[in-house]
């Protein structure tokens, strides 16, 4: 005859029993933050305490696990990766799978090619800010960034999950996010909701409030404009460029919220942000600031007003990611402006800075505008893109340019991978490889190509090289080029 469950066994059981009887799911994420070229984190809520952990890969056959702590607000890093390397992830909640496998890149160590976008003043709820997030979620990027008024109008902690962490939720799975506080971000708790929802680097600054952060060799700052006048936050700001500077750091960017050169009608320039840092920037040659507060785009022709021997600063105001416009009225330093929605999409190919704004508006999305370049030192013949970044099944063209009568030849490859050749830099060892055109470059100096990259699972999510190879006539020595590269998600 069974004999019944004495009590301390019933509790035994019911103890054991307990992570099945209660189904664990997500309420926020996942989120991937942080990155550097050997580590990423992964960030996540569950509907109640409990041991979350990551399991990961190279391959989507993951294999590796991560494991966190018991908890509700989950944060794990996964250590000990390869620089500039997809990784595959999924979450699990007490042992059990509950995300599908998405994918992330850890940063590089060297080199300069980055792309990346830039909204603000997004987070009104409306199907403007739905509408400009569907449009940036639509393009590849290396990373984000995000100059503050993330959610409105208080920055209420119970505004992060329907008003960032929802509609950004594709990109936040892959894509690294870097806010800075807006002035709405702070009217809760001098901003605590932003600092409890964001994992933002620390290691330079000790705080989220401002902080840097490098992209291989190039360096990226986030400021807090509501203290612009900080001694402290100056300080770290100076001694930060002066570092960056000394290892010879090929770009600087910098992030920030209220504006020094804007031409809304709404706001007037920041005039303390204008007297302390625009200063510090120009002393240091920074390469372009990353401005919000006003709700346009706009673009600054060079400023030098502190150091007119020095290069000078671009300005870019990308307060356009769903709050109510503001009207314009250009200020004689306003290269271009316009009341529109949408997102800055930047790429950084070696000594090369493109930048072009795509239109956020119902009637003219994803429309082109303002395309800019600034160029440092020297540009060597290179494959330049003329279509959007490579997609899996859509066609994508471009030009490779050299000296008349060179021989160029244009390669596909994929999985690359890379060895150092004397001589000729980086040389693509990857197989398989599809020779796309070659022949001598005519007297033009350019050679087009295109081709349509094929929509098989193999391909899906690897990633495209496009090499250029010269053979110099009738010398007949080799170089190899810059390389223009796309990833394909």
């Amino acid at each position: 005859m069974t004999r019944p469950l004495a009590p301390h066994q019933l509790a035994s059981l019911l103890l054991v029993l307990q992570p099945l009887l209660t189904a664990q799911t997500l309420t926020r994420g996942p989120s991937v933050w942080g990155h550097d070229a050997k580590s990423f984190l992964v960030a996540f809520k569950s509907s109640s305490a409990t041991t979350g952990a990551v399991e990961w890969g190279t391959t989507e056959a993951l294999g590796k696990t991560t494991l966190g702590s018991s908890t509700t607000n989950h944060a794990i890093r996964i250590t000990g990766l390869m620089p500039d390397r997809f990784h595959w992830y999924r979450v699990r909640l007490n042992g059990v799978a509950v995300t599908p496998v998405h994918r992330t890149r850890t940063f590089p160590e060297k080199g300069s090619d980055v792309s990346f976008f830039v909204f603000a003043d997004s987070g009104s709820g409306t199907a403007n800010q739905m509408r400009v997030a569907s449009l940036y979620q639509g393009w590849n990027w290396d990373l984000g960034l995000v100059p503050g008024d993330i959610v409105y109008p208080d920055g209420q902690a119970s505004g992060y999950d329907p008003r960032f962490f929802t509609p950004y939720g594709t990109a936040l799975r892959s894509t690294p996010h870097y806010p800075v506080l807006g002035n709405h971000d702070v009217q809760t708790s001098n901003g605590q909701p932003y600092l409890d929802a964001f994992h933002l680097p620390t290691a330079n600054s000790g705080t989220e409030r401002w902080y840097s952060f490098d992209f291989g060799d190039c360096h990226f700052i986030g400021l807090d404009t509501n203290q612009s006048t900080s001694p402290t936050q100056k300080a770290w700001l100076r001694n930060d460029l002066i570092a960056a500077r000394a290892r010879s750091t090929a770009w600087i960017f910098v992030t920030l919220h209220h504006a020094a050169y804007a031409s809304g009608t709404w706001h007037n320039p920041s005039q303390s942000v204008y007297q302390h840092l625009c200063p510090i920037f120009e002393e240091f040659e920074v390469d372009a600031v990353f401005q919000a507060h006003d709700h346009i785009y706009e673009r600054t022709t060079v400023r030098r007003d502190f150091y007119p021997s020095k290069r000078g600063v671009v300005y870019f105001v990308v307060g356009t990611g769903g709050g109510t416009l503001y009207g314009v009225n250009p200020k004689p330093y306003s290269a271009f402006a316009r009341s529109t929605f949408g997102v800055l999409k930047v790429d950084v190919r070696g000594p090369v800075f493109r930048s072009v704004f795509l239109d956020g508006t119902a009637s003219t999305l994803g429309q082109q505008l303002d395309p800019f370049s600034i160029v440092r030192g020297s540009v060597t013949p290179a494959l330049r893109a003329t279509s959007p970044d490579p997609q899996v099944g859509q066609p994508f063209a471009g030009v490779f340019d050299a000296p008349s009568q060179s021989l160029h030849s244009l390669f596909v490859s994929l999985q690359p991978d890379y060895v150092p050749v004397t001589g000729l830099g980086l040389w693509n060892l990857a197989n398989p490889k599809t020779l796309v055109a070659s022949g001598l470059i005519d007297k033009t100096e350019s050679a087009p190509f295109s081709l349509t990259l094929p929509d098989q699972p193999a391909i899906v999510g690897l990633e495209l090289f496009f090499q250029g190879i010269t053979v110099s006539v009738p010398s007949m020595s080799v170089r190899l080029t810059n390389l223009l590269y796309g990833r394909v998600r």
